[in-house]
Order: structure tokens, then C-alpha cells, then sequence
């Protein structure tokens, strides 16, 4: 499944001049889930120390934060993001049979669920950020930034793995490549740029 992520940058300027409200961004129709680490990594790699900053500040979990940190970095060099799967990520990101999720109007309920599921992945490390090309990966997608003309990333393209694939490092590298080239395309179709370059 590919699929398009919705670029939390215009809620995170938002939040940043004072609402309370954490930024989110849409992963399936009509859901949305809060920015908090390690969620929207990949739009953060590429964001101002102010931003990445505020996004730390919503981690769920204190021990969220350094490998949130420390793999920004890796993520700008390679280009691409991998996340690997555990039920909880797959739970928060993946679309569901109607019925399956919290009622939609309760939303204690379905605020309970959400703070569960990103709480549970704070404490994992679900983003690859030192690929291997030997070992073997259970990843639930790849996905790269597609930035604006103003170098900010709008939108993340992203390639759902299906559940319980393995790939190996070289081949997830591979599928990194192509999803990157890929949103570079859409980059120059929309006139984007990545920060720092005209």
C-alpha cells in the first residue's frame, strides 16, 4: 500500500505560538494521531531546533526522547525513513475494519486507545535508523519527505510493508532509495526543495 502523510507543520507552528493542543497529522481517513516522538520522526528530521524541541517536549515517555533524538540525524543522511512493525505501531497507523477502533463518540474511549497505543511505541524502537545489509528487519514501511518551496516537508510518501514480511537490510536500503527518489520527483513537481538548497 503507498500511501501519503499529511504534513504537521502548519499545527506545529500553531502549538508552537501557544495552543495547548499537540499538532497531528492524518495516517488513515478520518483519524488523526498526535505528533509525539517517536510519530512524525520523519518530519522532524528536517525541522528547526525550536520545532524538534517542542516535538520532544510531547513525548509520552521520558525514554522516548534520546533515541527519538539520535536517530533525526540518520534519518537525514539515508534520506528515508524505516519503521518497524510491532502490533501497537501497526494498530496506530494502519486503517481498520469499521467496528474494530474505540467509538469515534466516546471520545474518553478513544482518547484512552490512542494514549495507550503512543505510549507503547515511545518505549520501542520502531525507527531503523543503522540498517544492516545482512540482517533481516520486520519493517511496517518506508518512507521519505516530499518537500515544499519553502523547504519544509508537506508530506511523507510511504510504502506499507505487509504484516509479518521480513526484508533484508539491503533490500529495505533498496525500497529507501526508490520511495526517496520517488518523493524527489514529487518534490521538483511541486517546486520543492530541501531546506537549505534553491
Amino acid at each position: 500500500m503507498i500511501r501519503l502523510w499529511a504534513s504537521p507543520q502548519g499545527a506545529l507552528k500553531s502549538a508552537l505560538a501557544g495552543i495547548q493542543d499537540p499538532p497531528m497529522f492524518a495516517v488513515r481517513p478520518s483519524t488523526q494521531v498526535p505528533l509525539t516522538p517517536p510519530v512524525g520522526a520523519l518530519f522532524m528530521a528536517w525541522s528547526d531546533s525550536a520545532s524538534i524541541e517542542a516535538w520532544l517536549a510531547r513525548a509520552p515517555a521520558a525514554d522516548a526522547v534520546r533515541p527519538a533524538l539520535d536517530v533525526l540525524p540518520a534519518l537525514r543522511s539515508l534520506g528515508f525513513a524505516v519503521t518497524l512493525a510491532s502490533p501497537e505501531w501497526r494498530a496506530l497507523s494502519e486503517p481498520r475494519p469499521a467496528g474494530s477502533l474505540p467509538d469515534p463518540n466516546n471520545r474518553e474511549s478513544a482518547g484512552d486507545e490512542m494514549r495507550r497505543l503512543l505510549a507503547a511505541v515511545a518505549r520501542q524502537r520502531v525507527l531503523a535508523g543503522d540498517i544492516d545489509p545482512g540482517a533481516t528487519y520486520m519493517p511496517a514501511e518506508v518512507a521519505a519527505p516530499v518537500f515544499s518551496s519553502s523547504g519544509a516537508v508537506d508530506l511523507a510518501l510511504a510504502v506499507s510493508v505487509p504484516a509479518g514480511e521480513a526484508l533484508t537490510g539491503a533490500r529495505e536500503l533498496a525500497l529507501g532509495r526508490e520511495v526517496a527518489a520517488t518523493a524527489a520527483e514529487l518534490t521538483d513537481a511541486v517546486r520543492g526543495h530541501p531546506p537549505g538548497e534553491t
